[in-house]
């Protein structure tokens, strides 16, 4: 039975080192060696829980159940907020397997294990391959936070002569910038940012508006009219979808790549 070294959130909100044993591999588990993994807000959400932080993995593949297909020792691979769901409902045939009634997601389930930690036990199905041309660490945060924004792109069929609204320029939205810039976005692009966080993100937005154009970004404070004023003016009538099925992560790492 494999045991390893995992980091739990705690009552008074601090991070705490503690032990989980999964039993023996069955069926069609893995057993990852972690070497990176992303931190997303959603882990300061629950930093004051007990459970094991952290939904951004990505590792490397140490042992494999009996029934295991594709995936083998030494393989490199990725997961994220979501680890199983019944794969034969309408949502999961359908590809939004996010919805699915009887799924298994980060801070809901498996609350023994997560990406702060050496090793974690999850279904083949649910880990990614990441291509050779990435390491671990920059494939990691893409397992959550790129996968939801390249989710919101892929669902709406998102063309280069598509106009997009990226709310803030934080974890996810500079990510929905290169994936939005990747698609061939390039003239039409309204980027609104609230008052309060122009100042911790100078840097990012000129780092930016180097790369894509200082005609091709535009921030909008907050105050005065509303930000749906704002996106009614840039032509923005759709409300894309937050979380996304993670088959889109193998297309989000080729997109970046």
């Amino acid at each position: 039975m494999p045991t390893f070294t995992v980091f739990k959130g705690s009552e008074g909100g601090k991070i705490v080192q503690s032990q989980t044993t999964r039993p023996d591999l069955t069926d069609d588990q893995v057993l990852i060696k972690i070497t990176a993994s992303g931190l997303c807000g959603t882990d300061e959400h629950y930093k004051g829980a007990d459970i094991v932080l952290g939904h951004e993995g990505a590792g490397v593949v140490e042992q494999t159940g009996p029934n295991v297909k594709s995936l083998k020792k030494g393989d490199r691979v990725g997961w994220g907020y979501e680890h199983n769901s019944c794969g034969t409902c309408e949502y999961c045939l359908t590809g939004r397997e996010q919805y699915c009634s009887e799924r298994e997601m980060y801070g809901e389930a498996n609350l023994d294990q997560g990406s702060f930690a050496t090793h974690a036990v999850w279904k083949e199905a649910w880990l990614y391959r990441i291509p050779d041309s990435m390491t671990d660490a920059e494939a990691a945060p893409l397992m959550c936070g790129g996968a939801t924004v390249f989710n919101a792109l892929s669902s709406y069929d998102i063309k280069s002569t598509d106009r997009v609204g990226v709310m803030g320029v934080g974890g996810l939205g500079h990510l929905a910038i290169q994936f939005a810039a990747k698609k061939g976005l390039r003239r039409h692009r309204l980027l609104w940012i609230r008052q309060q966080e122009r100042g911790g993100t100078q840097a990012r937005r000129k780092r930016i508006r180097r790369n894509e154009g200082k005609e091709r970004v535009r921030y909008w404070p907050q105050g005065g009219r509303s930000s749906r004023h704002h996106q009614r003016a840039a032509g923005l009538e759709t409300h894309a979808p937050c979380h996304g099925p993670y088959q889109h992560n193998l297309s989000a790492h080729r997109l970046l790549r």
